[in-house]
């Protein structure tokens, strides 16, 4: 593309991100999670600490939490300054975005990402949510900018800014472990010989104690209730004659399994000849020693990890895995493949949880999941992508799958594409390797653009084998970058220019795994308008969302189920009170029977999944109960008792 098209169309990017982080940023009420910081930022402004009134911190997001107080010191509404932080953090990342397109390939790559990343439907959504989602991937975008300065460059000084930017980061999100990590790989990046330097060490050992710091800093200090006894019920559950969760069948289990189970112990052993003769670069019999190790207990993907990150260090060439004496240890490695089929066919240990799955591609991810074990990048990564980015998930898999492949076999080691796709790699097994509740996708936000910009680097090395002129070929990319990209989930020009449209904002229409994907949102501010017209004097409104007290301020009890899994988070140490917002604890609906046997009017709030229990339960009682509304987006309920 002539330079411009190139201004014209980044131009027009540009205006259209900027059209989609800021209007309407203020409109629309808190959602739930936001709710939750917004409070906290609320107890920041009235004791100058993210301190709960009945005791303990909320210490996510500090520095974002301060960043936004001091905008509502000056007057700006909850809504618009905790949003504004995110939307402008979000247009911090694109100078970054540049910077590193730039430097993996071109200045054509780097505008090529900038592009992508203002149009980004997911980007301008998480720009637009007030949580630390978006500043954290603005730290890290920057943090990888002087990552490349110092392993790549050997610019000192650019440590002094990693070290900032990982405190930065932990102030920001609890994810800032994950910069923690990736502080000790310049050391194994520049490795000589296999062998680490006498100067790495005190580097590695600063970066052990900051490490530390920043692990400590994510320990919760909100202080949790712990739920009132229920009654319970004997529930046996069904026992495997073999347990699969364990990593080796011992002779307790079977004697014919556990035989067949040492079988991979002879070519192991045969193979430490191969590694011992490695000696000399110890980090390569290291890394070999414990993929071997990580196969025969079953790790297979961590041992696939570790293999393609001995080959990015440059730890091993490709052509030393095939030479004759390596082939002791891939027969283990494939001895202990079999075994582990054989094993989990033959007895059934996963049948539990391929009968769990309800489709054909769960099914075979329950049994991909068995046999990689951790991380559980499958679970943590693979499953959250795949129900809502599949194809932009295949693209970018593809790209960057082949970029590693020639980085590898060009033995390019000293550039900045080797080293972003080691730290990708190792960011990749952290995330996976850290167990969440929920399928999210906000998780690897912060990794979105280092993956776009791999794969675009990765499209303008293809365009270049294939084409040779350079500027046909960067033009090849730029056209195929952006079609690609059009063709993808990530490209919703129908929802950018609707914005700010209620249907858009509580995710009308949306499925419910889009609409998690972007974050899913209720009108509690309609839900308190619609109490504010029904709700008479002497009338009691309990409420099971928090967020409803942003805007109605007559409720007088917090309802919470003793069994619901928000219970240790909600409630104050104490167990009688909210923590969110103060109300109250009401824990069993016959809490509420006081109330209804004055005959008044009782108006119950819920999330839908709680309605129709709190409905049975009534009329199991004789309480007259009617669902009395519901908001547009469905994600609200009232019910009145006493109707």
């Amino acid at each position: 593309m002539a330079p411009w098209a190139i201004a014209v169309v980044t131009a027009a990017a540009l205006l259209a991100g900027l059209y989609g982080r800021f209007k309407g940023l203020g409109t629309w009420p808190l959602g739930v999670d936001e709710f939750y910081i917004s409070r906290s930022i609320d107890n920041v402004l009235r004791v100058g600490l993210p301190q709960f009134p009945c005791g303990g911190y909320y210490n996510r997001g500090v520095l974002y939490q301060y960043s936004v107080a001091v905008l509502r010191m000056w007057g700006m509404s909850a809504e618009l300054a905790g949003r504004l932080v995110p939307a402008i953090s979000s247009l911090a990342v694109l100078p970054a975005v540049y910077l590193l397109g730039r430097r993996t390939h071109s200045r054509s790559v780097g505008l090529l990402a900038v592009i992508i990343v203002s149009v980004s439907i997911w980007e301008i959504e998480m720009a637009r949510f007030g949580r630390m989602y978006a500043p954290f991937q603005a730290v890290f975008a920057w943090y990888l900018v002087f990552f490349l300065r110092y392993a790549l460059d050997h610019h000192r000084k650019a440590l002094l800014a990693m070290v900032g930017l990982s405190l930065l980061g932990i102030l920001t999100w609890e994810g800032g472990v994950f910069i923690g990590l990736a502080n000790f790989l310049p050391p194994l990046i520049n490795q000589k010989n296999g062998r680490l330097q006498r100067e790495d060490w005190p580097y590695l050992l600063g970066m052990g104690l900051l490490m530390v710091l920043l692990v400590l800093a994510t320990r919760d200090l909100r202080g949790f209730a712990t739920p009132p006894e229920q009654p319970t019920i004997d529930n046996v559950q069904p026992q495997h004659d073999l347990e699969f969760s364990r990593f080796v069948v011992s002779a307790h289990d079977d004697w014919w399994w556990f035989a067949l189970s040492l079988l991979p112990l002879p070519f192991a052993a045969a193979s430490l000849r191969w590694l011992w003769s490695l000696r000399d670069r110890w980090l390569a019999p290291f890394g070999l020693a414990l993929a071997l190790s990580s196969a025969m207990l079953h790790q297979f993907l961590g041992a696939a990890s570790t293999l393609i990150l001995l080959l990015l260090l440059g730890l091993l060439e490709p052509r030393e895995l095939t030479v004759r004496a390596a082939r002791a240890f891939w027969l283990a490695i494939l001895a202990s493949a079999l075994f582990w089929l054989a094993f989990c066919a033959s007895t059934g240990v996963w049948n539990a949880d391929v009968a769990a799955a309800a489709t054909t591609p769960n099914k075979i991810m329950a049994v991909a999941q068995n046999l990689l074990g951790f991380p559980n990048i499958l679970q943590e990564i693979v499953r959250p992508w795949a129900r809502v980015l599949p194809q932009l998930a295949i693209g970018l898999f593809v790209a960057i799958a082949s970029l590693m492949a020639r980085t590898i076999l060009r033995r390019d080691r000293f550039t900045a594409t080797s080293m972003l796709l080691t730290v990708l790699v190792v960011l990749l097994l952290a995330v996976g390797s850290i167990s969440t509740d929920r399928l999210e996708t906000r998780y690897t936000f912060f990794l979105y653009p280092l993956a776009l910009i791999l794969a675009l680097t990765a499209l303008a090395w293809w365009s270049e084998a294939l084409l040779g002129a350079r500027d046909k070929a960067l033009l090849v990319t730029n056209l195929a970058g952006l079609t690609l990209f059009g063709l993808s989930e990530d490209f919703q020009p129908r929802h950018l220019a609707r914005i700010d449209s209620a249907d858009i904002n509580f995710r009308i229409g949306m499925s419910p795994m889009v609409a998690d994907h972007y974050y899913q949102r209720s009108d509690p501010r309609g839900a308190a308008q619609w109490l504010v017209a029904h709700v008479h004097q002497n009338e009691v409104v309990v409420s099971s969302v928090p967020n409803i007290d942003e805007y109605y301020q007559h409720i007088s009890f917090f309802f919470l189920d003793a069994g619901d899994p928000r219970y240790e988070t909600y409630v104050c140490p104490g167990g009688t009170q909210d923590r969110w917002t103060q109300r109250p604890l009401l824990y069993t609906m016959d809490a509420l029977r006081e109330n209804i046997a004055t005959g008044r009017r009782l108006f119950l709030v819920t999330y839908p999944y709680q309605t129709p229990t709190i409905l049975n339960e009534a009329k199991m009682r004789g309480w007259p109960a009617v669902l009395a509304w519901t908001s547009a987006d469905a994600g609200i309920n009232v019910i009145v008792l006493n109707p």
